[in-house]
C-alpha cells in the first residue's frame, strides 16, 4: 500500500481547458492573431505558461518580449474566469475524500502559474488537506525537471518511493520516475493513451476508482 500521492492539477484532478481556450483566445482576438480549436490547446498545455502562450501565438509573433506579455494578459484575464467552465473530472472529489479518510498524504506538483494553483484547490476541494500545493515558480524549472519537485520533496513525510505520481502527460510521468515515485498515467486528460504508454507510465487507469485500488496494492 502507496502512503501518499502527488498530483497534477489540469487535466488530472480538473477539467481546465475550456477556460484556458476563452482567455487566450480572447487575447489572440484582441491582436488580430488566428484563435484555435478545444484539440489544439490539448497539445498547448502541460508544459508551463511560456509553452503555451508561444504554442498560441503565430510563429511571427513569438519572440520573447511579446511572449512574456502574453503572459501578463493572460494572468490577469484568466483570473476572472478560471471557474466559469472549470469543473472536477468524474469521481476526483470522492476520490480525494477517500483518500484523506484513509489517512494517504496527498500534495500537488503542476506546471500551472503557481498564483492560481492555491485558490483553484480552495474553490474546488476545500475540504481536502494537501500537505503541499504547488504550481510553476520563476526559481525553479518546470516539470518534469527534477527541481521543480525540491519543495514537494521536502514537504512529503515519506520516501518518495512510497508515493504515487500522477498525472495526464508524458511530463508527468517523467516527473514521477525523476523523483523515485512510480507513475500513474490518468487517461480522461489533455492527452492520448499512447502519449502515456510510450512514457513508460506504470499504470494507466480509465476511472478515479482504479487509483483506489493501486494505492492499496490491489492492481
Amino acid at each position: 500500500m502507496f502512503k501518499g500521492i502527488v498530483f497534477d492539477l489540469d487535466g488530472t484532478l480538473l477539467d481546465t481547458l475550456r477556460d484556458i481556450r476563452v482567455s487566450i483566445n480572447r487575447l489572440l482576438e484582441k491582436d488580430g492573431y488566428p484563435t484555435h480549436t478545444l484539440a489544439e490547446y490539448h497539445k498547448f498545455v502541460g508544459a508551463g505558461i511560456y509553452h503555451l502562450c508561444q504554442s498560441a501565438m503565430p510563429e511571427t509573433a513569438r519572440d520573447d518580449a511579446n511572449v512574456k506579455r502574453y503572459i501578463e494578459l493572460f494572468r490577469e484575464d484568466y483570473s476572472t474566469n478560471w471557474h466559469d467552465e472549470t469543473i472536477p473530472y468524474p469521481g476526483i472529489s470522492e476520490l480525494l475524500a477517500n483518500l484523506q479518510e484513509m489517512g494517504i498524504e496527498m500534495a500537488i506538483l503542476s506546471n500551472k502559474p503557481d498564483y492560481f494553483v492555491k485558490p483553484m484547490l480552495d474553490y474546488y476541494f476545500p475540504e481536502i488537506d494537501f500537505i503541499h500545493a504547488q504550481g510553476n515558480v520563476p526559481e525553479l524549472p518546470a516539470k518534469p525537471d527534477k527541481e521543480s519537485a525540491t519543495y514537494v520533496l521536502n514537504a512529503l513525510t515519506y520516501k518518495p518511493e512510497q508515493y504515487l505520481f500522477i498525472g495526464d502527460s508524458d511530463i508527468d510521468i517523467f516527473t514521477g520516475h525523476n523523483i523515485g515515485m512510480k507513475s500513474v498515467g490518468v487517461t480522461w486528460g489533455f492527452r492520448t493513451t499512447e502519449e502515456l504508454k510510450e512514457a513508460g507510465a506504470d499504470w494507466l487507469v480509465y476511472s478515479a476508482q482504479e487509483i483506489l485500488e493501486i494505492v492499496e496494492g490491489k492492481r
